[in-house]
């Protein structure tokens, strides 16, 4: 069953729903077409110096400072095929440093680049020490952030059993958590992570603990995610979290009860047909009027998949009762990309790190244009 060539906005948005299943290490020569990490481009030596700081010292053998203009490139790592240097890759960017693969020619020998270190040293400009005292941050500081904003605002802060549900949570404030199906039974946790929890009734208070820096006679806040699950209610439900540790006030979570979200699931789409039922959820989606029936979770996860373009999983919609979930990605074009635009077909997206059984499929718009960013949605059979 294919449907075509719905407009929700004509001249805007295409909709096709359609059935478908699953279907730094060194070593390289001059001018040698290569991969390679980008770690980041400077405008000044202290800029590069500082950031050089935070690369582990193990890769400090194999990065590269390049200049173009009045600009300074790290890079790190060169290899000739592209799935060789993913583990390089993929280590700098568990430590948050927004690591890029690009493709471009190695030119150590012709001076436009030269071993990190080197360079350092010639510009006596050694990587300086970290301070000593924290940064001090301003109480709830991450509410400028306009993804917490976001988060927050939408209300996503409802989780159901058994599904890992990621949620934001105070850093310095008492969070509760409240069961919706009866009392609080056990709370399990990773004590290393410093995380004190207290129960009562339906209810949990989470608090994440703050440590005192010696040195600088200041306060630490927790900044590590941690996995949280909690056992409630007389069946001794689980509900899964993963609590991200923000500096906003204190926060209130709900664990709802799947039999109360499927009812009312069930009610909102009685009497349709299947192939209603999934353009109703992707026309929810692209209007963001999401019904508060439907539950909603904010993922905001990278997905590395194409060369020339950024898929981010942004959001997902789960439709208890019906056996459908859909999921929200943000494309663009990649800094990198060498096209200024680039034609998109709904067939592009069917691969196995974006969706396992697909059962429609829907894209804002059909060309992606650099600088503009485009929704994709996909909607999966899902077993409740």
């Amino acid at each position: 069953m294919i449907l075509k060539n719905l407009k929700i906005n004509p001249g805007i948005f295409a909709l096709f729903a359609l059935f478908a299943l699953f279907f730094c290490r060194s070593g390289f020569a001059a001018d040698t077409p290569a991969y390679t990490v980008r770690l980041g481009e400077f405008k000044t030596i202290p800029a590069i110096t500082e950031f050089y700081h935070l690369v582990p010292e193990k890769h400090h053998k194999y990065a590269v400072v390049c200049r173009q203009g009045e600009t300074y490139i790290l890079n790190c790592g060169a290899f000739a095929k592209e799935k060789d240097i993913q583990p390089l890759f993929g280590q700098l960017k568990e430590l948050g440093l927004n690591p890029q693969i690009v493709k471009q020619p190695v030119k150590t020998a012709s001076g436009q680049c030269s071993p990190a270190d080197a360079f350092f040293k010639s510009a006596s400009q050694p990587p300086v020490p970290p301070p000593m005292a924290a940064i001090k941050q301003k109480t709830y500081d991450d509410l400028n952030d306009s993804d917490v904003i976001r988060s927050l605002d939408n209300g996503y802060r409802t989780v159901l059993p058994e599904v890992t549900t990621k949620v934001l949570l105070s850093n310095r404030d008492v969070n509760r958590i409240i069961c919706q199906n009866g009392p609080i039974k056990d709370v399990i946790y990773s004590q290393e992570k410093r995380i004190s929890v207290k129960t009562g009734s339906n209810n949990a208070f989470v608090k994440f603990l703050i440590s005192k820096n010696p040195m600088a006679a200041d306060l630490t806040y927790s900044e590590t995610p941690s996995e949280i699950y909690v056992v409630c209610g007389d069946d001794n439900t689980v509900y899964t979290l993963i609590a991200e540790p923000k500096n906003i006030p204190a926060q209130t979570i709900e664990l709802a009860s799947s039999k109360k979200a499927i009812k009312k699931t069930l009610s909102l789409f009685e009497g349709l047909a299947f192939e209603k039922k999934v353009i109703l959820l992707i026309q929810s989606a692209y209007r963001h009027d999401v019904v508060d029936d439907l539950t909603v979770k904010i993922i905001n996860q990278p997905i590395d998949v194409f060369r020339e373009m950024d898929v981010l999983f942004g959001r997902q919609i789960v439709a208890d009762g019906e056996g459908l979930t859909l999921n929200e990605y943000i494309l663009s074009l990649k800094p990198t990309s060498s096209k200024a635009e680039m034609p998109m077909d709904e067939k592009f997206f069917l691969v196995p790190e974006l969706t396992q059984k697909p059962v429609g499929i829907a894209l804002e718009h059909m060309t992606l244009t650099m600088g503009h960013a485009s929704r994709l949605f996909i909607v999966e059979k899902h077993t409740d």
